[in-house]
């Protein structure tokens, strides 16, 4: 039988700080996040739907509400903040009537890459420490043989 994990223990195991797996899979999906926002960045909004704003905001909502007890550094949270965000503003400006948010449909687009950018930066940071651990474990794990 398998044993449940703690919140620690899980935290321990894929932090993207020390795992580099963890750390490349937030590198690829913020790289992603980036490319599409600037892709799109000129292109109209798609049209709204109620269900699909409910659906998202209900999802970040138990996203948000799971993975912060789980993710206790303030660089895992930062990501997680900055994605949620992304994607809650994202959809409030494809719901929100032409009149209300029309003339700042383009900021809200400008605002999420940015968003995506700032995710990447901190991600490559998060890529490049768990490398120098990775490493220094290596090099330490040797000496400690003897």
């Amino acid at each position: 039988m398998s044993q449940k994990l703690s919140d620690q223990e899980v935290h321990a195991r894929d932090c993207p700080a020390k795992n580099t797996k963890s750390a490349l899979f937030l590198v690829v999906s913020f790289s992603v996040f980036a490319f599409l926002g600037w892709k799109g960045l000129h292109k109209p909004l798609a049209a709204p739907s109620l269900f699909e704003l409910i659906f998202v905001v209900v999802l970040v909502a138990a996203m948000l509400a799971t993975w912060l007890v789980r993710f206790t550094c303030f660089r895992e949270r930062l990501l997680l903040v900055l994605f949620s965000v992304s994607i809650v503003t994202g959809e409030l400006a494809r719901f929100l009537p032409s009149s209300v948010f029309g003339r700042h449909a383009e900021t809200v687009k400008s605002g999420n890459l940015v968003l995506s950018l700032l995710g990447l930066i901190v991600s490559l940071s998060m890529l490049v420490q768990s490398v120098k651990s990775t490493q220094r474990s290596r090099t330490a794990a040797p000496n400690q043989i003897k």
